[in-house]
């Protein structure tokens, strides 16, 4: 089950979450979720569709303070970026997205939560 393994994750990176499974679906061969982790003074908002093995579309967010600081998503509304559709906004700019995974976003969300 794909939810319980972005939980497991998220949990790995930051054991103080408070998970929120907002929606759930399992059907033939495919999986939706959307589940929010409250951090403190951080919010991630996670979103992922699934077909078999193949993640079809997907969105992370990250609030801090009730605003959005980084989102990686792969909605197709930004073809001029080289990675096109997978991109990421980072305090207001649109960027390529060249590593486009759950991993790649919780490495990215500590070092905003957690500057060195």
């Amino acid at each position: 089950m794909k939810l319980q393994k972005a939980v497991e994750l998220i949990t790995s990176y930051f054991e103080e979450a408070e998970i929120e499974v907002i929606r759930h679906v399992i059907r033939q061969g495919e999986e939706y979720f959307r589940l929010r982790a409250r951090l403190n003074r951080a919010v991630l908002d996670i979103r992922e569709y699934w077909v078999g093995d193949e993640l079809r579309l997907y969105g992370y967010q990250l609030l801090v303070d009730d605003e959005a600081v980084l989102r990686y998503n792969n909605a197709p509304h930004h073809p001029e970026i080289g990675t096109f559709p997978h991109h990421k906004h980072v305090e207001g700019r649109v960027e390529e997205l060249k590593e486009p995974s759950l991993i790649a976003f919780l490495n990215e969300v500590k070092s905003f939560i957690e500057p060195s």
